[in-house]
């Protein structure tokens, strides 16, 4: 079904304005997003640089945490050493602490030599 009265449509002319206005706001409309495409590349841009700064630091430093880990876990390493000499000699001059040091299986310290006796020191003259 149709309707009996059909009008038609306007001619080229509208109440928005003639054709050459219509291309100058298409031409205005063209270049604004092609301002926001080339602003949208530069922050994407930026947005990678400053992600594989990020990406680039934290490997650093999970490398040098990974070989602190493998220290720690392999027993190498002076800090561990002293750490674990002071251990032993705290555990020797204080008899509360032999437990904790035979929980980890850390033996306790050989008696220190510092303090020689008068007769085996050299003559000095």
């Amino acid at each position: 079904m149709e309707p009996d009265n059909l009008t038609p449509l306007p001619a080229a002319t509208t109440s928005a304005g003639s054709v050459p206005d219509l291309q100058a706001q298409y031409d205005g409309l063209r270049q604004l997003v092609n301002s926001l495409l080339v602003i949208m590349l530069i922050v994407s841009g930026t947005l990678l640089i400053f992600l594989y700064w990020e990406v680039r630091n934290t490997n650093r430093e999970l490398e040098a945490g990974a070989s602190l880990v493998y220290q720690y876990q392999h027993g190498a390493g002076p800090v561990q050493d002293k750490f674990v000499k002071e251990l032993q000699e705290y555990g020797r001059t204080h008899a509360d602490f032999a437990p904790i040091l035979k929980k980890y299986n850390i033996p306790p310290a050989p008696a220190s030599t510092t303090g020689a006796s008068p007769g085996l020191m050299p003559n000095k003259k």
